[in-house]
């Protein structure tokens, strides 16, 4: 059985016998069934450096200083590959991150910190007893490391709480008395003197949320009530309810289809036409969706780490939008079209006239810069519409959250259907967007009789 190994730049010293590190490394990981899945990591090297050679060896006497906790190799590697990839620096012997975010799912907080001490524990100095370390026997770089993974697990742990602050927040609501807010249809019949006054209703009811009435404002064909929140500088628009076909309709579909066929020398030509058809599924059964009114905010936040996001988001009087409201104020009552732009397919110039114009584009409600953040929605991910709720309400359970647009975060664009992102039916999991996040604060209205 192979205890314990060191790896120079040429010779190899295992249990008393020496070969050079390349042949040596062969052996080890063929000696036993136990190291197939360190045989596995390493074959990711095509050809080994020998600082590489020299983080396999600590691999393997790092996994035995592990046997103690009755783990599978299989296990023992898991945790070791995720202990390097989070407490060691990136330019010291780089782990092989392609394996490690599958590897690694599941891993328990308190077993993957242990790991980590495994790990740093081989630290050259330490072992030679040349470094000073503290109290509990760690070097200022072990310390600084083992310190840069309880950051990490706090950070994760709060991300993985955005789902359930989300549903917590779900049923936050003022409540009016205006049975205009029920149909957009009728809130446009109204005249100005009776938005003015279904406006203050709410301002009045929305107090408590910082809201304040000044003015009604003008987007498209129709007119909108605007709300100021001075503490987050912010505008909100006033949405009507109503009813829409929820999801990638057959007419949008067949824009797309028609797009492609005008393009055919495209360039990556399946991920700029062809992949949206194939994901139709997710965006599917195209469904008739009732949604009352709600105040969203103009503006999407700048897009953050996820972390900062569910601090935001636990800071704030608000709740984020159902999947529903999103789709519903992102199409503006304009049914079945492409985007919050109309039917083309948007190009890079297209992204670039709604940078340039910033506030001074906006679609029928008011909104500003629709699909160009990873906007998180109260949703829970599921990868159709099946089963989901039709009153407007969000989809709970356990797991990632639903994410509308992101097409900023992937600009300068690469020809691979970034474009996409911009439509009013494309839909994502948080999962998908682990580096960026951006919400749209939200507060739903009742109506009462």
């Amino acid at each position: 059985m192979f205890e314990h190994g060191e790896i120079d730049d040429r010779v190899v010293k295992t249990d008393g016998n020496e070969q050079p590190a390349p042949a040596a490394l062969a052996t080890l990981l063929s000696e036993e069934p136990r190291l197939a899945a360190v045989r596995r990591a390493a074959l990711l090297y095509s050809s080994p450096s020998p600082a590489e050679l020299k983080m396999a060896a600590r691999w393997l006497v790092a996994l035995d200083r592990l046997a103690e906790a009755g783990l599978s190799a299989e296990e023992r590697l898991q945790l070791l590959m995720r202990a390097v990839a989070e407490a060691y620096e990136p330019d010291v012997y780089p782990p092989p991150r392609p394996v490690l975010r599958e590897a690694m799912d599941g891993v328990d907080d308190d077993t993957l910190v242990e790991a980590a001490e495994a790990f740093i524990a081989l630290d050259e100095p330490v072992a030679s007893g040349e470094a000073v370390v503290d109290d509990e026997g760690l070097t200022p770089h072990a310390r600084q490391s083992l310190d840069y993974v309880a950051e990490q697990i706090a950070e994760r742990r709060l991300v993985e709480g955005i789902g359930p602050l989300a549903e917590s927040r779900r049923n936050l609501c003022v409540t009016v008395r205006a049975a205009e807010l029920r149909d957009l249809e009728a809130w446009c019949e109204a005249d100005d003197a009776r938005k003015n006054d279904v406006a203050r209703a709410v301002e009045e009811s929305a107090a408590a949320y910082g809201l304040q009435f000044v003015g009604l404002e003008t987007y498209a064909d129709f007119s909108v009530a605007v709300f100021a929140h001075e503490q987050l500088d912010a505008r909100f628009s006033l949405v009507p309810g109503g009813s829409y076909e929820r999801g990638l309709s057959e007419r949008e579909e067949e824009l797309v289809r028609a797009a492609g066929e005008a393009d055919p020398d495209a360039g990556n030509w399946y991920e700029t036409y062809q992949f949206l058809i194939d994901q139709a599924p997710t965006m599917r059964p195209v469904t008739e969706v009732t949604v009352g009114p709600f105040l969203i905010a103009q503006h999407a936040s700048a897009p953050r780490d996820p972390a900062e996001i569910a601090a935001m988001l636990e800071e704030l009087p608000f709740r984020l939008p159902t999947e529903a409201e999103h789709e519903w104020a992102q199409r503006g009552g304009r049914p079945s079209q492409l985007t919050w732009r109309g039917d083309d397919v948007p190009t890079e110039e297209w992204l670039e006239d709604v940078f340039a114009a910033g506030d001074d584009l906006r679609n029928p409600f008011g909104l500003v810069g629709l699909g160009l953040s990873p906007e998180m929605l109260c949703d829970v991910w599921a990868p159709n519409y099946g089963g989901a709720p039709t009153d407007g309400s969000a989809r709970i359970g356990e797991g990632p959250r639903v994410v509308r647009g992101g097409a900023e975060m992937v600009y300068p664009w690469q020809a691979c259907g970034e474009w996409q992102l911009l439509t009013n039916a494309v839909r994502a999991s948080s999962d998908a967007w682990e580096f960026f996040l951006a919400l749209r604060p939200a507060l739903g209205v009742l109506v009462s009789e």
